[in-house]
């Protein structure tokens, strides 16, 4: 996560990122964290941007790598030390370990579905910026989920095969099982509401009436989605009600999805 906030700052173009904290002592961002005065800036010295980005999260670096490439002199604002919002971590030392630190995450410790183009928009927009080449992806066949409800724990898995559904039996029981397996599969049919809701990828979507030009092409599979549409925008739970849905660990499992 620390290497891929650092990605948007070192390929932002015509941006710049800075360190503002509240001793306020300018520091400019530049490398793998790095900081380092720049030069011959002060509070009384005026810089002409055409753009300035408050906060240096995944959101406010997002902003400013894209209107960077779209050739606007860019400022991006950090409070923070560390750029990246809570999507960075940091090391400590203990008594335990000297050498080798422990390394924990501010914020979400995984961020997937990036490896490869899809429906992510985190992904499109790394695609957009023109990054996607320069970051690192670290694969993975799945991970433990410990549940201290019961004490038991499930296995999640990546890729299409049965393993996740006989993880899920045993975890919850048959009922649940099956629950999700009609689900899964009523989601996936041809023109379901899975393949509805990635015909309008989210750069296409607009504020104002730019969002004429821009939805234009997709006007056919804006039509297709009909009354798929309100299901798309509205809560996941009327989706599993009008799907029969009733197994409680499924629910509370895709609600924490």
């Amino acid at each position: 996560l620390e290497r891929a906030a650092v990605v948007f700052l070192d390929l932002l173009g015509h941006g710049h990122a800075w360190v503002a904290p509240t001793t306020r002592s300018w520091k400019r961002v530049g490398g793998p964290l790095q900081a380092q005065q720049p030069p011959d800036m002060d509070e009384t010295t005026p810089e002409e941007v055409d753009v300035v980005v408050i906060g240096g999260g995944i959101g406010g670096l997002s902003c400013a790598a894209l209107s960077s490439k779209y050739g606007l002199e860019t400022l991006c604002l950090e409070a923070h030390d560390t750029v990246g919002g809570v999507a960075h971590s940091f090391d400590r030392f203990t008594s335990a370990s000297k050498d080798v630190p422990f390394r924990f995450d501010s914020g979400p410790s995984l961020i997937s579905g990036l490896s490869q183009k899809g429906t992510n928009p985190l992904r499109q927009l790394l695609d957009a910026v023109g990054t996607i080449d320069e970051i690192e992806w670290k694969t993975y066949d799945g991970w433990i989920v410990h549940d201290y409800a019961d004490g038991k724990q499930l296995k999640l898995t990546t890729g299409d095969g049965d393993e996740f559904a006989q993880a899920l039996e045993v975890k919850a029981g048959v009922e649940a099982r099956r629950d999700f397996e009609q689900f899964r599969d009523k989601m996936l049919e041809p023109r379901g509401l899975s393949e509805a809701s990635t015909y309008i990828p989210p750069f296409a979507l607009r504020g104002g009436l730019a969002a004429v030009a821009s939805l234009a092409r997709y006007t056919l599979k804006l039509l297709s989605i009909g009354t798929k549409g309100a299901l798309l925008t509205g809560p996941f739970s009327k989706v599993m009600d009008d799907n029969n849905v009733n197994d409680p660990f499924i629910r509370k499992w895709f609600d924490y999805l």
